[in-house]
């Protein structure tokens, strides 16, 4: 098995900008807040980063292998929608969930396959996600504290 670390560094900018680096490859992955919610609405939030990474990795599964598994793709986009109760964050009612309570994949796919074929390969991406992988397969979390009095 081989395994690999990969590190983003998050830091705020100014106001309620947050910048992350992904360290290895210099990238830069900007976050924002609604000025609903006192930011100035210049980039998705955490939440919608999340969605995106979400969508965006099912849809490199899919242009990855589906040659592999002949699937006749002519177009492919994917929607990710999740639906949230804003009164968990805020602790506005203690028993909302805080993050999303429902995730949902819409495929938009045309290809000269069948429906089963379609069926059978939309299976295939859910279950080889890596993204996806993460949230069902929940991960070991740990906490490391860096303090400077």
């Amino acid at each position: 098995m081989s395994i690999n670390t990969i590190q983003l560094n998050t830091c705020t900018t100014e106001g309620t900008k947050i910048k992350a680096t992904v360290t290895d490859r210099n990238h830069d992955i900007l976050f924002d807040q609604p000025k609903e919610r006192k930011g100035s609405d210049t980039a998705p939030k955490p939440t919608e980063v999340f969605l995106a990474s979400l969508g965006a990795c099912k849809l490199v599964v899919a242009k990855s292998f589906a040659k592999k598994y002949k699937i006749n793709l002519k177009a492919v986009d994917i929607t990710v929608e999740g639906e949230i109760d804003s009164k968990g964050f805020s602790q506005q009612d203690p028993n909302a969930k805080i993050g999303f309570s429902t995730l949902r994949t819409i495929f938009n796919i045309e290809a000269d396959n069948t429906k089963e074929e379609i069926d059978n390969f939309i299976q295939f991406i859910e279950n080889h996600c890596p993204v996806q992988d993460t949230i069902v397969n929940q991960p070991n979390f740990e906490t490391v504290l860096n303090h400077k009095p």
